[in-house]
């Protein structure tokens, strides 16, 4: 299954984390695809098993995608996790 994690074609301030939680909760890993439209590439990185740890699994995705150029630059939202995902996040690990 392909999800794209900005979730929209319009410009977003962060990307969504619903595929992070999918791959979490089923226990399967996480492939990097990518299109280079700088570089006119495309392809798949690396694969990547989550660590329940949202902040640490975006910072290696965030790593890996920040030598890619997308089509549209101006219309990337940052590989943050949104305040609303991170306290629904804190929310469900307390009870």
């Amino acid at each position: 299954m392909g999800i794209a994690p900005e979730g929209t074609r319009s410009q977003s301030g962060h990307w969504r984390t619903g595929f992070y939680y999918i791959a979490n909760l089923a226990q399967v890993p996480i492939v990097f695809g990518y299109l280079d439209y700088a570089r006119k590439v495309g392809g798949l990185g690396p694969v990547m098993h989550t660590t329940g740890n949202i902040e640490a699994d975006m910072k290696v995705i965030r790593e890996f995608y920040s030598g890619i150029t997308a089509k549209y630059p101006h219309k990337v939202g940052g590989i943050i996790v949104s305040q609303r995902a991170w306290h629904q996040n804190s929310r469900n690990d307390n009870g």
